[in-house]
C-alpha cells in the first residue's frame, strides 16, 4: 500500500497495534452474538405473538437467522480474502467497524418502533417491518463478519513476532469466546428485562431501544480502539481482482490441501465448528422437548381445574402456548419474578449454556497460548481431542443433571481451546504471506459448509429417532443419542489428525516432559519449509534429543537416529520412537538394516515428507560417519536441488 511503512512485528502482546485489535474484535464478536440473540427473541414475539403469523412460527424464525449470518459467508468468502491480501488489513478492520456502527443505528430503529407507536401497538404491518429490520441486521452483521475475520486473523502474523504468536492467538481466542458469553447472555437478558408485553392483538411497549443504544455505544467504542492500530502494509498490493466466485476459492483450497500443516489445522477447527453447532442444536433441541412435556402436563391440570371452577382472567407473559406462569391483568412484574419467567425461556436456557460453553473455551484457550510459549505447540491438540471425547461421552449419561451438565460443558469447552489454538495459529503461521487473507477466507468457507453440514445431519437425525423412540416422554432419549453422536464424531476427528500427524502421542508425551524438566533448546526447525520435501542433518548426543528435534517443528519427521553402541537403549525410548514414525538404529546394524533405512528415507522425500538422519560424530565410529554420509548422498541424488537442514540441540 503506497505510503504506508510497515513496522517490525511486536514481540511483546502490549502494543498499542494488538490491543486495538482486541478490543475491536472483543465489541465486534459482543454485538454479533447479542444481535443474533435479540433478533430471535424479538422476530418471535413480533410475528408469532404479537401478529400471531400463520406463515411462520419459532423454529423458522431461529432457522432465518442462522441462515441469514451463515449466507455472507458462503458466497463472498472469497472475496473477502482477496480484498485483505490486496489492501492493508488495518485499513479494513477500521472500515468494517465504521460499517457495524451503521448497522447498529439500523437495530436501534427497529427496536425502538414498538416504543414510538405505544399502546394498543404497531400494525402488523409495522410489526412485521420491525421483525424484517432486526433480521436484516443479523445478515448485515454475518456480511461485517465475513470480511472482519480474515483481516483479523491474517494480520496477527503482520503485527506479532513468531516468538508471541502463540500467546497472542490464545488471547484472540479467548476475549472472542468471552465476547460470546457476554453477547449472548447480555442479549437474552437484556431482551427479558426490557422487552414489551405482549398478548396477540394488543403490546405495552418496552424498553428494547435500549439495548440498540447499548450496542450502538459498543460499536463505536470498537471503532475507536480499532484506529488505535498502526498502519499496516498490504500484502498482495498487486492481486487483480476477479469476478470468478470459484477460482480464487479453488485455488486457496489447495494450498489448504496440498500442505499437510494447514491440511491439520483446517481439519481440527472445522470439526469444532462442527461440533459448536451441532451441540448447540441439541442443547436447544433438550431445552425444546422438555419444555413440551412441561405444556403436556401444564394442559392436564389447567383442563382438570377448569371443570371444577370458572376461569380467571389472567393473561400470559410467557411464551405462547408454554403455559407458563400468569399473572392478573395490570400487575406489574419485580425484576426478580421478570428474570424468573425470563429465565424459563427455552431459548434463554441454551444461551447460558452456551454462554458456559464459551467461557470454557476462552479459559482453554488463553492456558493453551501461555502454555505453547514461543512456538506452535501441537502436543496439546491430542490431549484437548481425548478430553473432548470423554466429556461428550459423559454428556449422554448426566443431561439431566443440571449442575453435573454445566461442569462438563465448562470442561469441554476448555477442552476444545486446547485443540483451536495450536491448530489456528498453525494456519495462521504457514499460510502464504502473500495470501493469508485468501486462505483464511478458504477456511471460512469450510467452516461455514461444515456448519450447514451440521444442521442438516441434526435435522436428519432428530427426524429419525423420533419415530424409532415415537411417544413424547420416550423422546427424551434422543438428545443423549444425539451426544453421543457427537462423541462418535470426535472419534473420528481423532483418527483423522493422527492420520495427518502420525506422531501426536510422541509430541505430547515430549511436551508434558518439557513441562516438567528442562530440556535442551533446538536450533534450525525454525527454517523448515511449510511444503516441499526436505532433509535434515542433526548432530545429537542422545535419542531423547533426537525425539525432540523431530517433533520440534509443525510437520512429520520421519527421521532415523543412528545410537551408539556404548548408548543404553531402553523399550519405552524405542517405543516413543516408533510412535513418532523415527527409527533408531543401532551403529551396529546389519547392512540390510541400513539399506532399508535409506529406502525409508527416500520413500518419505517422495511423498513430500521431511526425513533426515540424527547421530552423534563424538561417540560413533568413523565407519558409521562415512555411512551417514553416504546415506545423506543417496538423498540428495535422489532429488537434486533439495535443501538440507542442518539442525541441533544443546
Amino acid at each position: 500500500m503506497p505510503g504506508v511503512t510497515t513496522r517490525d512485528p511486536a514481540v511483546t502482546l502490549g502494543s498499542r497495534t494488538f490491543i486495538g485489535l482486541l478490543l475491536a474484535q472483543f465489541t465486534a464478536t459482543f454485538n454479533d452474538q447479542a444481535t443474533h440473540m435479540v433478533a430471535i427473541f424479538f422476530a418471535s414475539d413480533l410475528l408469532t405473538r404479537y401478529i400471531q403469523s400463520p406463515f411462520i412460527d419459532k423454529k423458522a424464525v431461529v432457522a432465518i437467522v442462522t441462515a441469514c449470518f451463515m449466507a455472507p459467508f458462503f458466497v463472498l468468502s472469497p472475496l473477502s480474502g482477496t480484498l485483505a491480501d490486496r489492501y492493508s488489513k488495518r485499513s479494513i478492520i477500521v472500515f468494517w467497524k465504521v460499517f457495524e456502527v451503521l448497522v447498529m443505528v439500523l437495530a436501534l430503529g427497529g427496536l425502538a418502533i414498538p416504543a414510538l407507536v405505544g399502546e394498543p401497538g404497531p400494525s402488523p404491518a409495522l410489526a412485521t417491518l420491525a421483525a424484517v429490520i432486526m433480521i436484516a441486521t443479523v445478515f448485515l452483521m454475518g456480511l461485517h463478519s465475513t470480511f472482519f475475520v480474515p483481516a483479523k486473523y491474517g494480520i496477527m502474523p503482520e503485527i506479532l513476532d513468531p516468538s508471541v504468536l502463540s500467546r497472542g492467538n490464545g488471547f484472540l481466542e479467548g476475549t472472542s469466546f468471552m465476547a460470546q458469553i457476554f453477547g449472548t447472555s447480555a442479549g437474552g437478558i437484556l431482551y427479558a428485562f426490557l422487552k414489551s408485553k405482549i398478548s396477540p392483538g394488543s403490546m405495552v411497549p418496552g424498553e428494547e431501544w435500549v439495548i440498540g443504544l447499548l450496542l450502538l455505544i459498543l460499536a463505536m467504542i470498537g471503532t475507536g480502539t480499532a484506529a488505535l492500530m498502526a498502519p499496516v502494509a498490504a500484502a498482495a498490493p498487486d492481486q487483480k481482482m476477479t469476478r470468478e466466485w470459484w477460482g480464487p476459492l479453488r485455488t486457496n483450497l489447495g494450498i489448504l490441501l496440498g500442505a499437510k500443516p494447514l491440511t491439520l489445522a483446517l481439519i481440527g477447527v472445522t470439526f469444532v465448528a462442527f461440533m459448536t453447532l451441532f451441540l448447540r442444536q441439541t442443547l436447544l433441541y433438550e431445552a425444546e422437548l422438555r419444555q413440551d412435556i412441561q405444556d403436556m402436563k401444564t394442559r392436564i391440570v389447567a383442563e382438570a381445574e377448569a371443570k371444577s371452577k370458572p376461569p380467571v382472567k389472567t393473561v400470559t407473559t410467557a411464551k405462547k402456548g408454554r403455559g407458563k406462569s400468569k399473572v392478573e391483568v395490570g400487575k406489574e412484574l419485580t425484576w426478580r419474578e421478570k428474570l424468573t419467567e425470563a429465565l424459563q425461556e427455552s431459548e434463554l436456557q441454551v444461551a447460558l449454556l452456551i454462554a458456559i460453553v464459551g467461557f470454557g473455551v476462552g479459559v482453554g484457550s488463553v492456558a493453551a497460548g501461555y502454555v505453547s510459549g514461543d512456538h506452535v505447540e501441537l502436543g496439546m491438540v491430542l490431549p484437548g481431542a481425548v478430553g473432548m471425547i470423554i466429556l461428550t461421552g459423559l454428556m449422554t449419561l448426566w443431561m439431566a443433571s443440571p449442575k453435573t451438565l454445566v461442569l462438563v460443558l465448562l470442561l469441554l469447552g476448555t477442552s476444545a481451546g486446547f485443540v483451536l489454538v495450536p491448530l489456528y495459529t498453525q494456519l495462521q503461521h504457514r499460510a502464504p504471506k502473500e495470501s493469508k487473507g485468501n486462505v483464511i477466507a478458504a477456511a471460512n468457507f469450510v467452516y461455514v459448509c461444515a456448519g450447514l453440514v451440521a444442521v442438516v445431519l441434526f435435522y436428519v437425525s432428530t427426524f429419525v429417532l423420533e419415530r424409532v423412540f415415537g411417544q413424547l416422554d420416550a423422546q427424551m432419549r434422543v438428545p443423549r443419542v444425539l451426544m453421543f453422536m457427537t462423541c462418535g464424531f470426535t472419534v473420528l476427528m481423532l483418527i483423522a489428525l493422527c492420520l495427518r500427524q502420525p506422531d501426536l502421542l510422541l509430541r505430547t508425551a515430549l511436551w508434558i516432559r518439557r513441562s516438567c524438566w528442562r530440556t535442551p533448546a533446538v536450533r534450525g526447525c525454525e527454517h523448515l519449509p511449510a511444503r516441499e520435501p526436505v532433509i535434515v542433518s542433526a548432530r545429537v548426543c542422545s535419542v531423547l534429543d533426537a525425539l525432540q528435534i523431530s517433533v520440534t517443528g509443525d510437520r512429520y519427521n520421519q527421521l532415523v537416529v543412528i545410537e551408539s553402541a556404548a548408548a543404553p537403549g531402553t523399550w519405552a525410548m524405542r517405543l516413543m520412537a516408533r510412535l513418532g514414525g523415527v527409527l533408531v538404529l543401532r551403529e551396529t546394524a546389519s547392512a540390510a538394516a541400513w539399506q532399508q533405512a535409506m529406502h525409508r528415507g527416500s520413500q518419505a522425500l517422495a511423498n513430500g515428507d521431511l526425513t533426515g538422519v540424527a547421530w552423534c560424530p563424538q561417540e560413533t565410529s568413523a565407519a558409521v560417519t562415512t555411512q551417514v554420509q553416504a546415506m545423506l548422498d543417496h538423498w540428495r541424488n535422489g532429488r537434486p536441488g533439495i535443501a538440507v537442514i542442518d539442525v541441533s540441540a544443546g
